[in-house]
């Protein structure tokens, strides 16, 4: 199963990519949750069954390895319409 890359999962608490990782989780899917750092939110995510990358969203490198060969993108960008993307890189 393809993971559904989610961006902002390890925002501040209550955060609505935290959510949407927990509700996928929660559902069986596969999630790869996009952090900014290696901390303890990054680990939470590990923690609850997250595959984790450490990125940023406006650094092309980053998204590169976030996306990998195939992952099914799904975020939001500063309360802009939602991205939907399927990668075969």
């Amino acid at each position: 199963m393809n993971p559904i890359l989610v961006t902002g999962a390890a925002g501040r608490g209550g955060g609505i990519g935290r959510t949407v990782a927990e509700l996928l989780l929660k559902q069986g899917k596969a999630v790869r949750a996009m952090a900014r750092n290696e901390d303890e939110r990054a680990q939470a995510l590990r923690d609850i069954g997250a595959e984790v990358v450490i990125g940023d969203l406006l650094d092309l490198d980053s998204m590169h390895r976030a996306i990998g060969r195939q992952c099914l993108l799904r975020g939001r960008i500063a309360g802009r319409s939602p991205i939907h993307a399927h990668s075969h890189i």
